[in-house]
C-alpha cells in the first residue's frame, strides 16, 4: 500500500518525507524555542527558581502574583501556575539556576533527546525500525512543535509513561514510579491503572500508590501545606470541570465539550453575547449526553474485548482516547499522549494494513490540519471549524472503537 512506500520502507521518497518533516520541526518549534521565552516554560521555570531560592510559596496559586515574579525575574510574558499540581515545581529544579533564556535553550536540548528517546520507545512498542518510528511520531507536527516552541513538558510525560509500560514486568518498582510521576505531573497517566488490574500487575500497583504517596508527602513538605491545600479546593475540581481561573472559558483554543457548549447556550453580554441558542441549561444537557455516549462506548469496548488475550493494552488505548476525547481544557501539545495508543494499536493490529493506514492518516490529519484550520477561521467564523480538533479527536475514538470491535467479532 501507498503507506508502505512512503513510511516503511527505505526508499528516496520515504526519506525525503522524514527530511521535510524534520525541517517543519526546526523551522516552527526547535530554532524559535532557542531563541525566545514563550508561555509555558516561565511557568514551570519560575516556579521551580522559587522553590529553589527558598522563597515564600504560599501564594503559588494568586495568579496576579505569580505573573507578577514572572516579570520579576526579566521574562516579558504572562503566565501562572494553576491549573498545575504542586510537584510541577520540582521539574525544573536543574536548570532553575541558570537564567531564563540559557534554561529554555538548555530545556529544548533535553527535548530533543526525549524526543529521540520517545522515537526508539515507539518502535520498540510497535515493532518498527528507528526510522519508520522516526516518521510516525514526526506526523504529530503542531503538537510537537509547539512542544519544543513553548518549553512545554509533555515529551518528558510520555517518556517516561511509555518506558513505565515496557518496565510493567522485569521492573515493576521502577516503573510504578515512572507512572506516578507522570500522574503526579499531569494526570494523564492514570489510564494505564486498569490495565495494571487487568495482568494483575499487582506490585506495580503498589509501587504507583506508594510512589504518589511519597511526591504528595514531598509537596507538602517542601512547597508548603498551604499551596497543597489551595490546589485541592480551589484548582483542581475546576480544573476537571473545564474552569481555569484568568482564562476564558468560551476560548476555541479549548477544544473541548465545555467550550462548546458555552458558545452555542450560555449568553454573555461581553463575551458571547449572540449564542447558537440562549438556554442555560443546555451547557450541562449537552455536556452529559456527550459524556454518556462516550462512556458508553467506552464500556461497550471492552465489555466485548473482555475475553481478548490483550486486554490490558486495549484498555489502555480507549481509555487514552476517551480521556482525549472528553479532556475538560485541550492544548495542541496534548496531542503528544496519543502517541503511546497508537503505538499500541500499530502493534496489535500489525497485520491489519487497511486500519494502520487509517491510523497514518488520521495522525497527519490531526497533526496539521491546524495550520489550514487556523487560516480558514482567521477569514470565515464557523462553529464546527473553530472546533475542528474536538470534532476530530471524538471521531477517531468512535471510528477506532468501531472498527476493533467489528474486527474481534468476525
Amino acid at each position: 500500500m501507498w503507506f508502505k512506500n512512503l513510511l516503511f520502507s527505505n526508499s528516496v521518497s520515504s526519506r525525503i518525507f522524514l527530511l521535510l518533516l524534520v525541517l517543519v520541526q526546526i523551522w516552527k518549534g526547535i530554532y524559535p524555542a532557542l531563541t525566545e521565552i514563550r508561555s509555558d516554560f516561565p511557568n514551570y521555570y519560575v516556579s521551580s527558581k522559587l522553590l529553589l531560592e527558598g522563597k515564600d510559596l504560599s501564594d503559588l496559586y494568586s495568579n496576579e502574583h505569580f505573573n507578577d515574579l514572572i516579570h520579576s525575574y526579566g521574562i516579558d510574558q504572562h503566565g501562572k501556575f494553576a491549573p498545575f499540581p504542586p510537584p510541577t515545581a520540582f521539574i525544573m529544579l536543574p536548570l532553575a539556576g541558570f537564567e531564563p533564556l540559557t534554561a529554555k535553550r538548555i530545556w529544548t536540548c533535553i527535548n530533543l533527546l526525549l524526543l529521540y528517546g520517545v522515537i526508539v520507545l515507539f518502535g520498540k512498542i510497535a515493532k518498527l525500525t528507528l526510522l519508520q518510528s522516526a516518521t510516525i511520531v514526526l506526523l504529530s507536527g503542531v503538537a510537537l512543535f509547539n512542544n519544543f516552541y513553548l518549553g512545554q513538558v509533555y515529551l518528558f510525560i510520555l517518556f517516561i509513561w511509555m518506558l513505565s509500560y515496557l518496565w510493567a514486568e522485569k521492573r515493576p518498582g521502577i516503573a510504578g514510579a515512572l507512572l506516578a510521576t507522570g500522574i503526579s505531573v499531569k494526570y494523564f497517566p492514570v489510564v494505564s491503572i486498569p490495565s495494571l488490574f487487568v495482568k494483575k500487575n499487582f506490585r506495580m500497583l503498589m509501587a504507583t500508590g506508594l510512589s504518589l504517596l511519597g511526591i504528595a508527602l514531598l509537596s507538602i513538605i517542601i512547597i508548603g501545606i498551604k499551596p497543597c491545600n489551595d490546589f485541592i479546593n480551589s484548582v483542581l475540581f475546576d480544573h476537571l470541570n473545564g474552569k481555569l481561573e484568568g482564562q476564558n472559558p468560551y476560548a476555541f483554543a479549548f477544544q473541548s465539550w465545555n467550550s462548546l457548549a458555552l458558545n452555542l447556550f450560555s449568553k454573555d453580554v461581553i463575551i458571547n453575547p449572540d449564542p447558537v441558542y440562549d438556554w442555560p441549561a443546555g451547557v450541562f444537557v449537552l455536556k452529559f449526553f456527550v459524556f454518556f455516549g462516550l462512556i458508553s462506548t467506552l464500556c461497550f469496548v471492552i465489555y466485548k474485548l473482555r475475553t481478548h488475550p490483550n486486554l490490558a493494552e486495549y484498555s489502555i488505548v480507549f481509555c487514552s482516547l476517551f480521556a482525549l476525547a472528553y479532556s475538560p481544557a485541550s492544548a495542541s501539545y496534548h496531542l503528544l499522549l496519543m502517541l503511546f495508543p497508537v503505538a499500541l494499536l500499530i502493534k496489535l493490529q500489525n497485520d491489519n494494513e487497511r486500519f494502520i493506514a487509517f491510523l497514518i492518516c488520521f495522525l497527519f490529519l490531526i497533526g496539521f490540519s491546524g495550520i489550514l484550520f487556523d487560516f480558514i477561521n482567521s477569514r470565515i467564523s464557523f462553529l464546527p471549524f473553530r472546533f475542528y480538533r474536538l470534532i476530530l479527536l471524538n471521531g477517531f475514538f468512535v471510528m477506532t472503537s468501531m472498527r476493533i470491535v467489528k474486527r474481534f467479532d468476525a
